[in-house]
């Protein structure tokens, strides 16, 4: 039995001393409960210590993204080099990455502030010969009657350019959003 248990300790060397331990003395305790004594029966009874060994890894690493926030908290580097080199690559990156911010960010403004005007120019052109219609309505009737015609049909075309419009801004904060997300990955922010 012992000589399962320190094959199986060295097969285990890649854990954290106390891991290590905890495993080494619950298989212990459960090779004694079970009667078991020498290697043979050990292996009958467990498998080859290679076997439990990676047993032991996987339920570790199984743990370990239960309690992600304890195992990122591990793997940070903290490396005063590393922090230094990252200060110097964002204030060279800067000359580049703020300008491009500022395009996009145009970009999108400019889009946004198109379908803002082809929804309001059929309303203005709706309205404005809608009001001339009716002043000249009581002077030249026919005159009148097309003015008033030309706004009803721009208002009723503006019916149908709003809910376009509308689309068109959903679909545009969706690609933003696809765009985002792949960028900068789904991180969620865990609250402690």
């Amino acid at each position: 039995m012992d000589r399962y248990l320190e094959e199986l300790k060295g097969y285990l060397k890649a854990l954290p001393e106390s891991d290590r331990d905890d495993a080494i003395e619950y298989y212990q305790e459960y090779l004694m409960d079970a009667g078991v004594r020498n290697y043979d029966d050990a292996v009958q009874k467990l498998g080859s210590a290679r076997r439990t060994a990676n047993k032991v890894q996987a339920d570790r690493a199984v743990e370990s993204t239960g309690n992600e926030s304890r195992f990122l908290k591990k793997s940070k580097n903290t490396n005063p080099a590393m922090v230094v080199w990252l200060v110097i690559l964002a204030l060279l990156s800067s000359p580049v990455t703020i300008p491009l911010a500022i395009l996009l960010g145009s970009i999108v403004l400019v889009i946004v502030l198109m379908l803002l005007t082809v929804v309001a120019i059929p309303l203005m052109i709706g309205l404005v010969s809608i009001y001339i219609g009716f002043r000249v309505l009581f002077m030249e009737w026919a005159v009148g009657l097309f003015y008033i015609g030309i706004g009803l049909a721009s208002l009723g075309v503006m019916l149908f350019i709003v809910p376009a419009a509308t689309l068109g801004l959903n679909s545009l904060k969706k690609l933003a959003v696809r765009i985002y997300r792949r960028a900068f990955g789904h991180r969620k922010v865990e609250m402690e």
